[in-house]
């Protein structure tokens, strides 16, 4: 692995906007000098994600989380610093040096690179492959997108892939632990995708992390097979096409799901971006919450057989959970996304999504006979059913609306519908790990990262060795020694220069305190006069032990010289 220089780092790290990185992936508000989020890390339901445009960090109130922009990457996509950094480079149009991947690499990396390199394999094949373009074109999927979603081919051998992995220093344990290959009976490896279309599936960076492939062979009676679930890929937290339809899909402040890979790449080729598959499962609480970081509303947009109807009712509680209005298209009898924009492109799926039922709408429409000729159990657990979403709601506004659309379509007054909901109550974080720390120490370092040019006049009196907290200790340390050579004391660098996360959280966190700087002299001076009298604490705990011990052995000028130290002691306090 190549390490990259500071220079290179602090480059990007400059050219990296904290607030608007992260407003990529989740939505920001401003409120008076920060920004504000649900935290992304923890469940929650009032925002306590707080971003710091003028330090260049981010810090949770809530989870404890922090760090800079390199941090909230790492966190957010399980990305190692090297593939964060080529990520956040890219993004800045900054130029790297080539990174050579070698066996001591770590294997997080070595997993990114054995899908590189698979994307990119598979997508040469393709070139070769007269059968499966012809079958690309029937599907009138354009070379562009095949370019932009890296289609490919895996060729029909049992170790193309693995030969050439070979050649790109890659081992078959780093294949077998990327998933791209599969142990036999005899303890042989051979490729997992071999003679198939593959859809490259990418992480929110645009990170390859795993495949979908789809057989071209009638006789095969798997027609789709997928990467196996790895440390880079948990098929719940992913949403095929989310990579590229973010960006639109936050413009248009509106997500549409469908269920295939090619349902989601006609509607993408037709213009209509703002989509993202979920591979034919219902929704869980992971992909909900992507979509809610992304947009405020999503139409579900399925075919309108039975299996389609089921897959709308499965994935909506997650969705109402995350505080997304649903909505939902159900297509003619016999279409598809895909169908549909072949026979009327964007056209036709725009007339559709014109259409588009909210779901009390789609519940009644749903049910197996006219709402008013139900018997009086199924009438309740079709009302039951929507007041449980309706306390999914946590903001009361969408709560009180979405109660009065059931109240018109059903004909149920809406205050006995209101006495049926109980909003569900937020979970409170897992606490943090208790971990011996000094409130003397955080206040006085919460003053250091808000006005670094007073280290001048606090070195000298007080030592990293005066703090009893080890991070804190260690952080202080830093500042003095980075104050030392010249350089500057910023939140954000001291991240990067800490190697544990409880430090980078710790330097977040602290600099995220706000300080009244009419009282920083006066908070400094309190701090200062603290730790004096913490060293003299100290001293009178250390020379009383030497005093004991002198006593046991009988040391008389030992004896003497502890009273003196002691008596002296005294007197200065």
């Amino acid at each position: 692995m190549t390490f990259y220089g500071d220079d290179i780092i602090e480059r990007v790290r400059e050219a990296s906007d904290i607030v608007d990185v992260i407003s990529e992936f989740l939505p920001l508000k401003r409120k008076g000098r920060n920004y504000w989020a649900r935290c992304p890390f923890h469940q929650e339901k009032t925002p306590s994600f707080s971003v710091s445009p003028e330090k260049q960090i981010f810090h949770c109130f809530g989870c404890q989380k922090g760090g800079n922009v390199f941090s909230f990457v790492m966190e957010y996509e399980k990305l190692p610093f090297p593939e964060t950094l080529k990520y956040l480079a890219k993004r800045a149009h900054i130029e790297l040096p080539s990174v050579t991947y070698r066996r001591e690499s770590k294997e997080i990396e070595r997993l990114y690179f054995a899908h590189e390199v698979a994307a990119e394999f598979f997508f040469e094949n393709l070139k070769s492959s007269t059968s499966t373009l012809e079958y690309l074109r029937e599907r009138k999927v354009s070379d562009e997108v095949i370019e932009r979603f890296k289609l490919g081919y895996a060729l029909d051998s049992w170790d193309a892939l693995i030969r050439q992995a070979q050649t790109k220093s890659l081992t078959e344990s780093d294949l077998e632990k990327a998933g791209l290959v599969v142990r036999s009976e005899k303890d042989t490896l051979y490729d997992r995708f071999r003679g198939r279309l593959v859809f490259t599936i990418f992480n929110t960076v645009g990170k390859a992390i795993a495949f979908g492939a789809r057989t071209l062979k009638a006789e095969e009676t798997a027609k789709y097979i997928n990467s196996p679930e790895t440390p880079l890929y948990q098929k719940a937290r992913v949403l095929y096409g989310l990579s590229h339809s973010r960006s639109e899909i936050r413009r248009r402040e509106e997500a549409i799901v469908v269920e295939g890979y090619f349902d989601f790449l006609s509607l993408y080729q037709a213009g209509i971006k703002n989509v993202v598959a979920s591979s034919g499962t219902a929704f869980t609480r992971e992909q909900a919450q992507l979509l809610g970081r992304s947009a405020p509303s999503v139409i579900l947009m399925f075919d309108s057989d039975s299996a389609g109807q089921q897959a709308a009712l499965r994935s909506v509680d997650y969705l109402f959970e995350a505080g997304l209005e649903v909505k939902v298209v159900m297509l003619p009898k016999g279409e598809d996304p895909d169908s549909l924009v072949g026979a009327g492109g964007a056209e036709a799926v725009n007339e559709q999504l014109s259409q588009a039922q909210s779901f009390v709408q789609f519940s009644l429409s749903v049910l197996p006979d006219r709402y008013d000729t139900l018997s009086l159990g199924m009438k309740d657990k079709a009302i039951k059913r929507l007041t449980n979403l309706a306390a999914k709601l946590d903001d009361p506004i969408k709560r009180e609306l979405f109660l009065q659309e059931i109240s018109e379509r059903y004909g149920i007054g809406i205050d006995a519908l209101k006495r049926t909901v109980k909003p569900t109550r937020e979970k409170p974080p897992a606490p943090p790990v208790s971990v011996p720390t000094s409130q003397l120490d955080d206040d006085f370092l919460v003053v250091l990262l808000a006005r670094p040019e007073l280290i001048d006049s606090v070195a000298e009196q007080v030592a990293p060795a005066d703090l009893v907290d080890k991070t804190a200790a260690d952080i202080y340390r830093l500042i003095i020694t980075r104050h030392q050579e010249g350089q500057a004391i910023d939140a954000a660098q001291l991240i990067d220069k800490m190697s544990s996360e409880a430090q980078k959280q710790k330097i977040a966190s602290l600099a995220a305190e706000p300080v009244d700087d009419e009282k920083i002299t006066e908070l400094l001076d309190d701090y200062l006069a603290a730790f004096k009298r913490r060293r003299q604490k100290r001293r009178m705990a250390d020379l009383k032990e030497g005093l004991a011990t002198a006593e046991r052995e009988g040391e008389q000028d030992k004896i003497d010289y502890y009273l003196a130290e002691i008596n002296r002691l005294k007197s200065k306090g």
